[in-house]
């Protein structure tokens, strides 16, 4: 640690153990030091401009240098910090200092940008209006808190944002983001003295300045308990108990951590294996303490349950909490210790984890022991003391209770007159045949669109395998009248986003924007879709990274036994080529084959384009007719026929430490009638709860991890189990697969399984309909695929109604002995 005159505090941690370089930059602001701007959101805003320009670079080129160094840069925004950094190559450190220290301490906020950059926040703003659990997490914290700061999000009230000037944010950066306000952690390859030396330089002409900490609200004690619930558009209950806690220097933290961990710290934890998988009576429950460095904090409790189960719910969690004062936790305390450990090891292993461990402890405590100094603590809890701290900071009378509920659950809570919830499905053809959904969802004022194209591997070769995936990518690279940065501008202008994306059998592309800007955003999406420019330059660039990540790809010992278990089963035709293609097949590519291969996808007969959001068919038919109807109806590309799998067995060498088994066996395709059984099996198989898991690793101890995995193809289909073990237990564990696939084949699902299974895969479900973005890729590929407008309605009652007879006779059919198995194996050379 060295501190220079003018305060600024600087953190280096030497490792030369990779040649790589993290710089963060913590400055001692948040969302609750705003002072007289309070609730405005400024800190958030401010860490947005920024990037727009400073002293001697606009933002263009600060992200350019940034850029042509190989370094990735960020930077965040919390209630009490706001950290920028960039994370490079060791060898371009100095250029990446000096352009974050301009970032941070000299940036010029360009007249023109404030306006540009509060729309875009307000644009975020209504994104998180969308999401419910950050609906839910900022009820609780209104409720939780009366008057402290923490009561605001981060991003500000509307009405407060947006009477921000330039001004407000000219006096907020020269009051805050002051030296010796601000620590800078660094760790990596570097060498400390040259740092500083280079950095004093820097930092020569920052003068300190007095901090003007206004003193935050003081918030009431709390002598009861607070209820409050809200509706939303949600298709069960969002339940969350809290209970404030003291500041994180009171001796009983470690023990409200040490709870958190053992009550709902993962899928093994007390709540989680008694509310879920016992009891089944929620979707997911989770358990945090929170506890900051000078103020209060919470132990929170929350869960995803059915709003007709949630009051039982809650009051079973309240009796579990005062039953656990008889509980001995002596065995869950070692399982967090470990946990602990792990989790620190893990941030020590890259110089961004070091250099966040770093600024975290200088800037909770002033203290960088404080880590290890945690662990220890953690290690020193007992039974006894979660005996302690349960009764005396988690009684149940001044417990917080807030619930986000399915609309209309609360008929005699809510006022008449609710606006619009139900959803309209209609069918559309443009004048070219291009296929059209309209799925009307009135609930906010966004509106997602995704069109889809049928692609992937059967529209490959062994040769070309891969481009598609490449020509998705520079898409986005420019049209005939856009650059990228054009493309980019536009998008941050109207707060929308573009994305594209390939998998086995499809190119996607996806579009979000505000409702009012749907016209603009479908301009945007057809011009990339119909007038790509795929400029030289650019492909070229993809082209090295995408040959650059298949390599990788080749040294990871589980994806090289997928793409070979691919080959195993349907050679090199189809689905045996990996969508992602090969090194080989990547590095061969011209930027003409991406050309030809878009000629042979992108046309509106192989295509659908689905809208879901505030639209209505009316308004949205003349737009799609604008915009897209001018797409060339084309004919669909030939696609090459996938062949049954192929029994087989392939083995190959990688100098690795570890040895990967995967075995294929016959499974569905996109439209078969087994689909929904196809779901629960697989999901039964994937889960650590499930056979596959417990048998071959829980039991025998034979497997780092041991799982299945689902694949539909538009022809075929396939089940896949595979495990990663030591090369000298490879020959055991093969046979305990080979053992456990017989019993499951033998033994079928129990009942038990089955209902738990099913309640896991229906919370999944509801779950994903809460994304508008991502029912609308999904109603597109099952039109495009030849699937019905009902087909997930129809799968979900399908799997509510499922027996355990019908689940166990597609057991019966995949796993028959006499079906062919692919097999193939990765290990390192004989001993």
């Amino acid at each position: 640690m060295h501190r220079f005159g003018n305060g600024l505090t600087v953190l280096i941690k030497e490792d030369k153990s990779h040649p790589v370089v993290s710089l963060q930059y913590w400055v001692g602001t948040g969302s609750m030091n705003e002072g007289h701007l309070q609730g405005s959101g400024i800190s958030h805003l401010l860490e947005h401009l920024v990037f727009k320009g400073t002293e001697n670079y606009s933002g263009q080129d600060l992200a350019r240098k940034v850029q042509e160094r190989g370094g990735h840069w960020n930077a965040y925004t919390s209630v009490n910090r706001t950290v920028f950094y960039i994370d490079g190559p060791a060898e371009s450190w100095q250029v990446f200092l000096n352009l974050l220290t301009e970032l941070v301490f000299s940036p010029t906020f360009p007249e023109g940008e404030l306006e540009r950059e509060k729309e875009v926040v307000r644009r975020e703003m209504a994104m998180y209006a969308d999401e419910p659990d950050s609906v839910a997490y900022q009820l609780l914290m209104q409720t939780l808190y009366l008057k402290h700061p923490r009561r605001w999000p981060v991003l500000g009230q509307p009405a407060v944002f947006d009477t921000l000037t330039r001004e407000d944010v000219l006096e907020y950066h020269a009051s805050r983001y002051v030296p010796n306000n601000v620590v800078l952690s660094i760790a990596g390859d570097v060498d400390a003295r040259e740092v500083l030396s280079h950095l004093e330089l820097l930092v020569e002409d920052l003068k300190a300045r007095p901090l003007n900490r206004e003193p935050l609200p003081h918030e009431p004690h709390q002598f009861g308990s607070r209820t409050v619930r809200k509706e939303f558009a949600v298709p069960y209950s969002k339940l969350s108990l809290a209970w404030r806690l003291p500041c994180s220097a009171h001796p009983d933290t470690p023990a409200l951590s040490a709870l958190a961990s053992i009550l709902g710290g993962g899928r093994s934890a007390r709540f989680y294996e008694k509310f879920h998988d016992r009891l089944g009576l929620v979707y997911s429950i989770e358990v945090h303490s929170n506890q900051s460095e000078s103020d209060e904090g919470a132990f929170t409790i929350t869960m995803d349950v059915d709003r007709a189960q949630r009051d039982k719910v809650r009051d079973l969690v309240l009796q579990e909490l005062r039953d656990l004062e008889r509980e001995d936790f002596t065995e869950d305390l070692k399982r967090v210790c470990k946990q602990t450990r792990v989790s620190r090891l893990s941030r020590k292993s890259s110089a961004s984890g070091m250099a966040s461990e770093m600024g975290a402890d200088w800037f909770g405590a002033r203290n960088l022991n404080l880590s290890s100094e945690w662990q220890e603590a953690i290690e020193r809890v007992t039974s006894e003391d979660l005996h302690r701290v349960c009764a005396g900071w988690l009684s149940s009378p001044n417990v917080t209770e807030v619930s986000l509920d399915p609309l209309g659950s609360n008929a005699e809570e809510v006022p008449s007159g609710s606006e619009k919830t139900d959803t309209v499905l209609s069918e559309l053809v443009l004048s070219n045949g291009l296929k059209v959904v309209v799925r009307e969802d009135h609930r906010l004022p966004l509106a997602h669109v995704c069109l889809v194209f049928k692609a992937g591997c059967p529209a490959e070769n062994e040769q070309n395998a891969g481009v598609t995936d490449l020509m998705s990518e520079c898409l986005l690279k420019g049209t005939s009248t856009r650059s990228a940065s054009d493309i980019a501008r536009f998008l941050e202008d109207i707060g929308g986003a573009i994305n594209t994306s390939t998998g086995n059998n499809s190119l996607s592309v996806g579009c979000q924007t505000l409702a009012e800007d749907l016209d603009s955003a479908l301009e945007l999406m057809a011009d990339v879709v119909m007038n790509p420019s795929f400029p030289e330059d650019a492909f070229l660039k993809e082209k090295e990274t995408f040959v650059a990540d298949a390599e990788e790809d080749m040294e990871d010992p589980l994806s090289v036994a997928f793409r070979q278990e691919r080959h195993v089963a349907y050679g090199n035709v189809s689905y045996g080529n990996s969508p992602a293609g090969t090194a080989q097949s990547l590095s061969s590519l011209t930027v003409e084959d991406i050309r030809k291969q878009y000629g042979r996808i992108v046309c509106a007969s192989n295509a659908v384009l689905c809208i879901s959001g505030d639209v209505t068919k009316d308004e949205v038919l003349p737009l799609l007719e604008k915009h897209l109807g001018a797409m060339r109806k084309g004919s669909p590309p030939a696609l090459a026929p996938t062949p049954a799998l192929k029994p087989g067995r392939e083995v190959t060498v990688l100098d690795k430490q570890q040895a990967v088994l995967v075995v294929g066996v016959p499974g569905v395709d996109v439209v078969s009638p087994d689909m929904a059984m196809a779901l629960i099996f697989q999901a039964w198989c994937g889960d650590m709860a499930g056979p596959v898991f417990t048998n071959i690793r829980e039991e025998a101890g034979l497997a780092y991890y041991a799982s299945s995995s689902l694949f539909i193809g538009m022809d075929a289909g396939g089940i896949c189990f595979y495990l990663g073990t030591s090369p000298e237990q490879l020959e055991e564990a093969e046979r305990r697969l080979g053992e456990t696939l017989s019993m499951i084949y033998e033994q079928g699902m129990t009942e038990e399984e089955l209902e738990r299974t099913k309640a896991s895969a229906l919370s999944s479900r509801l779950l994903a309909m809460q994304s508008n973005g991502t029912l609308c890729q999904m109603l597109a590929l099952d039109i495009l695929f030849g699937l019905p407008l009902d087909a997930f309605e129809k799968q979900t009652r399908a799997i509510k109604n499922m027996t355990v007879e019908q689940v166990n006779g597609f057991i019966k059919k995949i796993l028959d002995p006499s079906q062919p198995r692919s097999w193939s194996i990765v290990r390192p050379e004989n001993p």
